[in-house]
């Protein structure tokens, strides 16, 4: 299958799960909203970790667990920790919601620039 075939696939797809989906959500009214939420989040996490299995690609998973930094950033380098101009990993600065926006927006902008 071409590249545009897959595409066409995928979306088709996710278009008819997307549109089938408020008739399965119909026939959960009797569970608990919370328990529905948590049951599909634990089984989305179950999937994805067997998608990843099968596609040998943990090492790239546990790369996006740590950090934001190491997926954005190429040349990711751990002794730049140490270094004042990245202090954003010490949590006693983040006192407020907008100290921790600030923290993640100037971290995602250098692993941008150094893109």
């Amino acid at each position: 299958m071409n590249k545009i075939s897959y595409g066409y696939a995928s979306a088709t797809s996710g278009a008819l799960i997307w549109g089938m989906a408020p008739l399965y959500y119909r026939l959960l009214n009797e569970f608990p909203l919370m328990e529905v939420v948590a049951q599909r989040a634990f089984w989305s996490c179950v999937l994805f970790m067997v998608v990843f299995i099968i596609q040998n690609r943990l090492s790239e998973l546990k790369q996006a667990l740590n950090s934001t930094f190491k997926v954005i950033s190429d040349n990711y380098n751990s002794d730049k920790i140490a270094d004042k101009k990245s202090n954003f990993f010490e949590l006693d600065s983040l006192n407020t919601i907008n100290d921790f926006i600030k923290a993640r927006a100037e971290t995602d902008s250098s692993g941008l620039k150094k893109k």
